[in-house]
This record gives structure tokens, C-alpha cells and sequence, in this order.
């Protein structure tokens, strides 16, 4: 219940090894190869991603929805970045994780695509057809544009201007 925290996991367990340094203290290591930006606070009335509430290289704690909690990415960024290292032969020069997350919101409606096509509702309870798109997915669609037009300011380590980025992936 609630949204987990590794302070309140067992940090001798195998499974969280390599998120710890070995230092005796319980420090938390961090991937200078893969950075994060986390932005929050949309309100479905403007739709505008509008606070930047953390950035820097992926830790395990601090980019939940408070600096002691953790989400998905820690899982994903950690994966991905041992596979991107793994193979360097085209020297990606890292790992950037544009994190968006909304409380409560449906596929169905708020992170509905403009290519499924209208959302369905029930017309006999007097309920009108909606757009074809949620305002969920407009919002994240927005600020990753935003994010990305932004990229050269953002202080990513490895990042080159000249080389550019490739946009590879949407996870929900």
C-alpha cells in the first residue's frame, strides 16, 4: 500500500546490490549515464506540463513523487543503461529519460491516442462523443516537443548538440 520507498525494503537483499555503493553507509549509487528529467503538476484544464520538479544522472530514490521515493524508471534506466554500455559500439553517449506521471488517468481517455480514433461513451445516459484525443496525451506529447526543442539547456552530460538525439521509445 502506498508508493514504495527502498528505505522501507531490506537493503542487504541481493536484489538491490547494485543500487547501493559499497561504502557501509547505505548510499545509494548513481548512473551518470543515464539522466533524468521529472516534471509534474498538469492541470487537465491548460493541459501545460509547467514544473520541473528534478533532473540530473538516474539514482535510485529521489525521482518518485517525493525525493525519498522511487518509480518504474529506476528499474527501466538501470536495464537500459547496463544493455546501452553493454553495446557501445555506436558510442550513444548515454541514456536521457523524459519521466511524466499523472495520478489516476485511463488509457482509455486521458492517454488516448488521436489514432484510436473518438472515445466511445455511453449516449444513453446522455453523455456526448468526446475528441479524438485525451488531454493526458496531449500534455505529454506537448512537453516532450518542449523538452526536447529545450535539450541543449538542460546540462545532460554527453550530450552533442551536433550529433543530436533519437527519440526510441513511449512507455506507460
Amino acid at each position: 500500500p502506498g508508493t514504495p520507498s527502498l528505505y522501507d525494503l531490506d537493503t542487504s537483499s541481493q536484489r538491490l546490490q547494485h543500487l547501493q555503493q559499497k561504502d557501509g553507509d547505505n548510499n545509494w549509487n548513481t548512473r551518470d549515464d543515464v539522466y533524468i528529467t521529472y516534471h509534474t503538476e498538469s492541470t487537465e484544464d491548460t493541459g501545460v506540463l509547467d514544473v520541473e520538479v528534478r533532473s540530473g544522472p538516474l539514482t535510485p530514490i529521489g525521482f518518485g513523487e517525493t525525493d525519498t521515493k522511487f518509480g518504474p524508471e529506476v528499474g527501466l534506466g538501470w536495464t537500459l543503461g547496463d544493455l546501452l554500455s553493454k553495446d557501445d559500439s555506436d558510442d550513444c553517449g548515454g541514456l536521457f529519460i523524459i519521466k511524466v506521471a499523472y495520478g489516476s488517468v485511463s488509457l482509455d481517455q486521458d492517454f488516448r491516442p488521436p489514432s484510436s480514433g473518438d472515445i466511445h461513451v455511453n449516449p444513453s445516459i446522455g453523455e456526448e462523443p468526446l475528441g479524438g484525443y485525451g488531454w493526458a496525451y496531449k500534455s505529454l506529447v506537448d512537453h516532450v516537443r518542449t523538452t526536447l526543442n529545450n535539450i541543449e539547456n538542460l546540462g545532460i552530460p554527453n550530450y552533442d548538440p551536433d550529433v543530436g538525439y533519437e527519440l526510441i521509445g513511449l512507455i506507460f
